[in-house]
């Protein structure tokens, strides 16, 4: 390999791979933590868990809670069924006021698209409106 720009190169990493001293950077110093900032008071929530009937809807009303306009819903469908074929599901906020709100889960598969049906656990979160 005289004179191959390669064969220099390949000895070179072989002579550092067959050695047992370790070379290298030495470490970064850990940067210090700063203080804690300061803590955020939470709005106002309501949420439960509500299931889905047979055309994949489910409605949750947020009682005493009551909000003096539409919250942010937040909502997680829980399969209580998977199935090993790679089947997803997925809730929409349908609709939202002050008092209640509905979701609808829907089901993502072998058929392109099509409601869940009956039996699937959603847990629902409403969350006071940041102005």
């Amino acid at each position: 390999m005289i004179g191959n720009p390669m064969g220099g190169l390949l000895r070179d990493i072989d002579r550092r791979s067959r050695s047992t001293t370790r070379r290298g950077r030495s470490p970064k110093p850990r940067e210090e933590a700063g203080p804690l900032p300061e803590p955020v008071e939470l709005p106002p929530r309501a949420g439960g868990v509500v299931v889905t009937r047979f055309d994949g809807r489910a409605r949750i009303e947020y009682g005493a809670a009551g909000f003096a306009g539409a919250p942010v819903i937040t909502a997680v469908p829980v399969d209580p069924a998977p199935s090993d074929d790679e089947v997803t599901v997925f809730a929409v906020v349908e609709e939202v006021d002050q008092e209640a709100a509905v979701v609808r889960v829907w089901r993502l598969g072998d058929v392109p698209l099509s409601p869940a049906g009956p039996g699937i656990r959603v847990h629902v979160t409403a969350t006071v409106r940041d102005a």
